[in-house]
């Protein structure tokens, strides 16, 4: 019966750290893709502020355009980059609490082999 039961709380405690693993992977996949998308947003930003000089009734049109455009991308890339340190404090989290759940097992399967030498 005692068996059983760790055996049973082995398994919970495999799917805990399975689904931690996922979580953190799931993370990590977001932080990737966050990452990317703050180096699209900034290399568009780069392209914008270095096109050519156009005729001046035109360039001034267009660089008032631009200036939106630029202010859309940079509340944009500060809102990817905000996203970006939350995932990557949402990580760091994750693997504590993945290291702490560990911990916790390690110490639970400790304890009861104690109890089943005792």
């Amino acid at each position: 019966d005692l068996s059983r039961k760790l055996n049973m709380e082995l398994s919970v405690l495999k799917r805990e750290k399975e689904l931690l693993l996922n979580s953190e992977k799931r993370a990590l996949d977001e932080v990737q893709d966050l990452s990317q998308r703050l180096y699209r947003l900034q290399a568009t930003l780069d392209t914008i502020q270095s096109a050519e000089q156009v005729r001046e009734e035109a360039r001034v049109a267009e660089r008032m355009k631009q200036e939106e455009y630029i202010k859309q991308i940079e509340r944009e890339w500060a809102e990817a980059k905000k996203e970006l340190q939350d995932e990557r404090n949402n990580v760091r989290n994750l693997t504590l609490d993945r290291d702490n759940t560990r911990k916790d097992a390690m110490r639970q399967l400790e304890d009861m082999g104690k109890e089943l030498a005792a």
